[in-house]
């Protein structure tokens, strides 16, 4: 209980309101996050500038950002690690098959100049 009452006076210092919630993730965040992006999206459907709500929300309730700010940098985030596991992959898929090319076209090299099959497997093998 002491470290409770700690840390809300500590959150008084530092000029921040701190909320006692229940043990599970995400709670606090998803009873403000959900209802508040939510009223936004509404807004923008009634025909509100998206920018505006997210102007309105960062300097009218001391948010660090709007909602759709939030959602954007959230996706642009999700995009470019998407895409640098795709090249990543790619780029992996690509080096496995030009070495089996080039081990192909040795081995096929080979079996020109071996007409022996063991022997080749012999070679192939040290």
């Amino acid at each position: 209980m002491q470290v409770i009452l700690d840390t809300i006076e500590y959150g008084a210092q530092i000029k921040k309101t701190p909320v006692v919630v229940g043990n599970c993730t995400g709670f606090a965040v998803n009873r403000v996050f959900f209802p508040y992006t939510q009223a936004a999206c509404m807004l923008v459907d009634l025909g509100l500038d998206p920018y505006m709500i997210d102007m309105v929300i960062l300097k009218g309730f001391g948010m660090p950002m709007g909602p759709f700010r939030y959602l954007l940098s959230y996706y642009t985030i999700l995009y470019y690690a998407t895409l640098y596991h795709f090249i990543y992959y790619v780029f992996a898929v690509l080096l496995v098959v030009a070495l089996a090319i080039v081990m192909f076209a040795f081995i096929g090299l080979q079996m020109l100049y071996i007409d022996d099959l063991p022997s080749l497997l012999q070679s192939l093998l040290l």
